[in-house]
């Protein structure tokens, strides 16, 4: 007895749909929360931002007045600020883990185009740094709201749109920062230890006095760019953050590009 034959495809090329970008994109959200761990390190962030938010909210409460007056984008950006560092954490292993559990095999056999995957990786990663910002932002909001009716709490609504997108710009660098450096390094673990030891290890330097603390205000992208939001007036400050950039963007960009364009995913 022999086995049935498998019917020839008769029907034309062009009655199969082209792989759409849009696709690609739907399929790259989806894996990124896909994974129980990855669920539950979202929820953790948004717990955590709702009890920072607390925090400042019990703390402000029982200080006394006598600084300048808070805005509700101030208390937004005082949240999300320690955030953006674990948010970075999860965005280096939404790439870098691929190709540890080589799982990128079969996302380059499903999608040949490496160039759409890695755009689709990239606009992810900004997705959840806006989510968050808009996520701390409007906890600002209510804190704020629940702060001005006290006396002992200056609260000014009087903001500018710099005042509220300004730091945004900070937290999408230093989101876009993290993700290059996971398709740089291409392993989760030794991309995290480079993001958290890299950052620390700038901070401390920012300790000491004379050139030490100068370097380290020229390579540390997280205060260059806070400073350059702070004083956008100030030439130094941008040229600060332009030369931390070419470290933390530039560098990691070119390598990751080119690595994930021509590496074996086998």
């Amino acid at each position: 007895m022999t086995a049935a034959a498998t019917p020839p495809l008769t029907g034309p090329r062009s009655a199969i749909p082209p792989l759409r970008f849009s696709r690609v994109l739907a399929c790259e959200l989806r894996k990124s929360v896909s994974i129980r761990a990855n669920r539950w390190f979202l929820a953790l962030l948004a717990v955590t931002a709702i009890a920072a938010a607390t925090g400042f909210y019990v703390y402000f409460m029982l200080t006394t007045s006598g600084a300048a007056p808070l805005t509700w984008a101030q208390l937004g950006r005082i949240i999300v600020d320690p955030l953006m560092t674990l948010l970075g954490c999860f965005l280096i292993t939404l790439t870098a883990s691929e190709w540890t559990n080589r799982s990128i095999m079969t996302t380059y056999t499903l999608v040949p185009r490496r160039g759409w995957v890695l755009s689709a990786q990239l606009i992810v990663a900004l997705t959840y740094a806006l989510a968050l910002w808009v996520l701390c932002l409007g906890l600002g909001t209510l804190v704020a709201g629940l702060l001005s009716p006290l006396e002992n709490v200056n609260i000014s609504w009087s903001v500018t749109a710099w005042d509220v997108f300004g730091p945004l710009l900070s937290n999408l660098g230093l989101a876009i920062s993290a993700f290059l450096l996971g398709i740089a390094v291409m392993n989760g673990s030794a991309a995290i230890i480079m993001w958290m030891m890299g950052q620390a290890f700038l901070n401390t330097l920012l300790n000491f006095n004379g050139i030490i603390s100068d370097i380290a205000q020229w390579l540390n992208l997280k205060v260059a760019l806070n400073a350059a939001v702070a004083d956008p007036g100030a030439a130094v400050s941008w040229g600060r953050t332009a030369t931390s950039a070419v470290l933390w963007l530039g560098v990691p960009a070119v390598i990751g590009i080119w690595r994930t364009l021509h590496r074996d995913a086998g």
